[in-house]
């Protein structure tokens, strides 16, 4: 490997560093039943129901023959647990977005939604979000997160020794000495 490309390695997991450094406080602060699917758009495909508000039957997927019962926008489109680090800070994120949505929404429904571009803007970042809040999303980065991992953890163990030695040593000021010093590294 050459230095330059050990270098941009390098850089690329500093940033990754700084950002989960940056997130730690909120790991914590997890949040279990997280929406996939925004609440804003649910309620817009929900009809009212008597006095107990705005009602959708949901479709479970994983379990098709079981039987489906009403429920609110607040209920439906969850996963347990969708996001497992600092998940807070990415409800955060959501609940920013879902108070933009409903203006985006009449403008839409108006027909001049391109006329405005804060609109513009909030539905690119409502696709985004539904994107990468998607569980085919998550399913795939989880897959090759997994396969990377290992190839590069392969990879450093034999190949980019040299890269890992190095970032050990920034890192923690500590020389690895052989094979051995290499495979205590988490």
């Amino acid at each position: 490997m050459n230095e330059g490309s050990s270098a941009q390695w390098l850089a690329v997991a500093q940033q990754i560093d700084a950002r989960i450094e940056e997130l730690r406080p909120e790991a914590d602060r997890h949040v279990v039943g997280q929406h996939v699917i925004s609440q804003v758009l649910l309620k817009r495909f929900a009809t009212p129901f008597g006095s107990n508000g705005l009602k959708l039957l949901p479709f479970n997927l994983d379990h098709p023959n079981r039987v489906h019962k009403l429920a609110s926008p607040r209920e439906c489109g969850k996963v347990k647990h969708f996001a497992r680090f600092a998940s807070a800070s990415l409800e955060q994120v959501w609940g920013r977005l879902e108070t933009r949505i409903p203006d985006a929404a009449v403008a839409v429904a108006r027909g001049d939604v391109f006329d405005n571009e804060q609109h513009v803007q909030t539905l690119k970042d409502l696709i985004a979000l539904h994107l990468v809040r998607s569980l085919n999303f998550r399913d795939v980065h989880e897959r090759i997160f997994t396969k990377i991992y290992t190839e590069q953890r392969t990879a450093l163990l034999t190949d980019q020794s040299d890269l890992l030695r190095l970032a050990v040593l920034q890192r923690s000021g500590l020389h690895l000495a052989g094979p051995q010093g290499l495979r205590v590294v988490p």
